[in-house]
């Protein structure tokens, strides 16, 4: 922040906000989370709701236990991270994704964060749960060797798109938001590195004076590079995505009318659910438009 405010004389707005975020955020995010649990646990008693009572309270147990056993096994995370260099492999499991076997529960991995590739070697690791990819680093981000052997934090070299992102504060999972769900999150992070990559180097032939320029001239180019990116890789996603192109419209329609809609026609459950039926995508695609349009169809 002083760096940016000696060179530019100001900081970017993405930077502040991010240290109000490492400052105050994560410092009390642990607190936080643990407050949201535990509200939602006296709003199920108030209720008299005794399934989501016991579904609340194994929440609180299953949080606590696993920030326990990550703890407990930290020492052990130098041997785990030297697996990682040995298989030449570092994608991390999607820890917030649940799977059906205990492996893949979010709770078991969560818990083994410091030690999952024991698991893997020895034939019991998550390998079925979608792999966590985020847009600068779409098949895992190396280990910083010096925090991990010896405590003392390392700079890795910088791609041209994370140089540009730097330059005005913002961090590359700021720079693309997918929705919430994890599937279609996965997928767009491991398919946007390449396009976000080529996009820069494209804005970078016209502005090779990039970094000498005054940072709202940097915000306004990096977010040019950053929307048409967007574009280029929601195109590619619907032409070849399969089922994640109605991913994607499901995490932008109204709630209210999915719901509602999902009344009318009879559906129960995660509409998602219906991807792995036998023509489920007919029958979500119908889902969708009836909710995407449902003040319209209802009147008439």
């Amino acid at each position: 922040m002083i760096a940016h405010k000696r060179r530019d004389g100001e900081v970017p707005q993405d930077l502040a906000k991010e240290f109000i975020d490492i400052t105050v955020g994560q410092t009390f995010r642990a607190t936080s989370d643990a407050t949201t649990t535990i509200a939602n646990l006296g709003t199920a008693l108030a209720k008299g709701d005794v399934s989501a009572v016991w579904n609340q309270a194994f929440e609180v147990a299953l949080g606590s236990t696993a920030r326990i056993a990550s703890g407990a096994t930290r020492s052990l995370e130098p041997a785990n991270v030297a697996i990682k260099f040995a298989k030449g492999d570092f994608q991390e499991p999607d820890r917030n994704v649940s799977g059906d076997a205990w492996q893949d529960w979010s709770f078991t991995k969560k818990a083994t964060r410091y030690v999952d590739e024991f698991f893997e070697v020895l034939g019991s690791g998550a390998e079925s749960s979608p792999r966590a990819a985020s847009p600068t680093a779409p098949n895992g981000q190396v280990p910083d060797m010096g925090k991990v052997m010896l405590g003392v934090r390392g700079t890795p070299g910088n791609s041209l798109s994370e140089s540009m992102l730097n330059s005005i504060g913002k961090p590359s999972w700021k720079a693309f938001r997918w929705g919430n769900d994890a599937d279609l999150k996965n997928y767009m992070n491991t398919h946007v590195s390449t396009i976000f990559d080529e996009e820069t180097a494209i804005m970078f032939d016209e502005h090779p004076d990039f970094f000498e320029l005054p940072i709202a001239n940097r915000e306004k180019y990096t977010e040019a590079v950053i929307t048409s990116t967007k574009k280029r890789v929601t195109t590619f996603m619907e032409s070849n995505g399969g089922g994640m192109k109605f991913l994607d419209r499901l995490t932008k329609v109204n709630k209210n009318d999915l719901r509602r809609a999902q009344e009318a026609l009879g559906i129960e459950g995660n509409p998602k659910d219906l991807l792995t039926e036998e023509g489920g995508d007919a029958k979500l695609n119908l889902l969708l438009e009836f909710a995407e349009n449902y003040d319209e169809l209802s009147i008439n």
